[in-house]
């Protein structure tokens, strides 16, 4: 899960895929704000309060979005018990849980989490029974069909937000770094990393684009998204300086046009071996 930004009204669950953990960028803390590692459950409720648009967040509770089901052993996403029968401690499994701190306040005031595919049970049941599609689990020729991601081998970048007083000054990219490089580490031993967003989150998924994330497509609805979010960086930047839009949103849509051409131009109903209703899914 990756929050965070107030975006659309309209918002698609949509996916991304990195198929490797190789060459990961080492981005620095901008001046004045540093990286704190480990759980913080009051500056998380804290900051999602104040990033997330569409989820209720809250410290207890049973719905997405509530600490003591997303974290908590036993409680929800997290297992009590690992593969080997010990006990999980909040502390083991936050461990790679970082914060963006500003130093002259001690506030914190962002938050990203790497976390085990496995270990989230909505994306261990999606990933397991649905059909999907992205560039890098489909053969060349796409005669294969789609190939599964590794849920043994796969991490999660989960609940990236940074509070919107916040936004805008480079700190989501230092989280990001500091999360893929946790999934690639000893303790985590990842070799590819998915998450989710939506298509109401459009800041953020120009970033996760240029850190070499790639759309996943598992039908027509969210296809049409990523195609939607592609026309209309197009349009606007057909416009050029008489698009009515700020430097940051200029620097997104180039993101957007280049990565997402790929999917916009993929029959990816005849990859995904979809026939009722195909014609969403065609180019």
């Amino acid at each position: 899960m990756a929050a965070g930004d107030a975006g659309a009204k309209e918002n698609v669950e949509i996916h991304m895929f990195r198929p490797n953990l190789d060459s990961l960028p080492d981005v620095q803390t901008p001046p004045g704000f540093s990286l704190r590692q480990g759980p913080d459950p009051a500056a998380w409720v804290a900051i999602q309060q104040a990033a997330e648009p569409f989820l209720n967040i809250s410290l207890d509770g049973t719905q997405e979005g509530a600490w003591q089901h997303e974290f908590i052993p036993g409680e929800g996403n997290l297992p009590l018990c690992g593969e080997d029968g010990k006990p999980i401690s909040l502390e083991d499994a936050l461990r790679h849980q970082f914060f963006i701190v500003e130093e002259s306040t001690g506030r914190a005031v962002g938050t990203a989490t790497a976390w085990l595919t496995k270990h989230h049970a909505a994306y261990t049941d999606m990933l397991t029974t649905s059909r999907y599609w992205a560039a890098s689990l489909t053969s060349p020729e796409g005669e294969a069909g789609p190939r599964q991601v590794d849920l043994n081998a796969d991490g999660l970048v989960h609940w990236v937000a940074v509070h919107p007083e916040y936004q805008g000054r480079g700190l989501s990219k230092p989280l990001l770094a500091a999360v893929l490089q946790g999934l690639g580490s000893a303790g985590r031993c990842c070799k590819t990393a998915t998450l989710g967003t939506g298509s109401g989150r459009p800041q953020a998924i120009p970033l996760y684009l240029s850190f070499g994330f790639e759309p996943m497509v598992f039908g027509a609805e969210d296809l049409r998204a990523w195609r939607e979010l592609h026309r209309a960086a197009a349009a606007r930047a057909a416009l050029g300086e008489a698009a009515d839009v700020d430097e940051r949103t200029r620097r997104g849509d180039r993101v957007l046009v280049d990565k997402l051409r790929l999917v916009s131009e993929t029959d990816v109903g005849r990859l995904l071996g979809v026939t009722e209703g195909s014609e969403a899914l065609k180019p």
